[in-house]
This record gives structure tokens, C-alpha cells and sequence, in this order.
């Protein structure tokens, strides 16, 4: 048996332990994701010196370059030195109008 997490990009929170939450802290995020995002899952828009950008969640620090996670799960090395502006948001990857389609 493959785990969701397994078949597609692992980006977001895993839902292991939603049962612990409350049914009201589950509807109040589906239906507000941005109200009260933990900043593990906040996004960074990142400007590289060469124009190119990306949008992606911090995973973690190796030496000299951070690993950015992008839209799709796919992890990114990026060296530091390349970055020209890094801005994080207090923003969640769920679409605020998912609910409004």
C-alpha cells in the first residue's frame, strides 16, 4: 500500500494526527488556511542574481546553500550566494478561495 504522501510531492502538513485537532481547528483551517498558518508551512519567494525566481518552503540549511521545497515537492539546492532577496510570507500554499469554485 503506497501513503498518499508517497504517490505526490510531500509540501504541506501531513494529516496523521488531524484527529487530535478538533473538528472546529480542521474547518476553521479549510475554510481560512491563512488565519493561522504554523511558519514551518509559510512560503519564501526567492530572487536569484540571474532574474530567475522561486516559490517554495524552507526544508532546511546545508552549509552554505538552503534546500527549498517548490509547488510540487521537488527539492532545491540554492546556494546562498546566489540569492539577491528572499522574502517569506505568512501566507499558507492553500488557496484562500478554494472553497468560493
Amino acid at each position: 500500500m503506497k501513503w498518499f504522501g508517497e504517490q505526490c510531492g510531500n509540501i504541506g502538513p501531513q494529516l496523521y494526527g488531524i484527529c487530535g485537532c478538533g473538528l472546529e481547528r480542521v474547518v476553521e483551517d479549510i475554510i481560512d488556511p491563512h488565519r493561522n498558518v504554523d511558519p514551518t508551512f509559510c512560503y519564501s519567494m526567492v530572487k536569484f542574481k540571474d532574474g530567475r525566481t522561486l516559490l517554495g518552503l524552507q526544508r532546511r540549511v546545508v552549509g552554505q546553500s538552503i534546500v527549498f521545497a517548490d509547488l510540487a515537492g521537488k527539492e532545491i539546492t540554492v546556494p546562498k550566494a546566489d540569492i539577491v532577496r528572499r522574502t517569506q510570507t505568512n501566507q499558507s500554499l492553500i488557496p484562500a478561495a478554494l472553497l468560493a469554485k
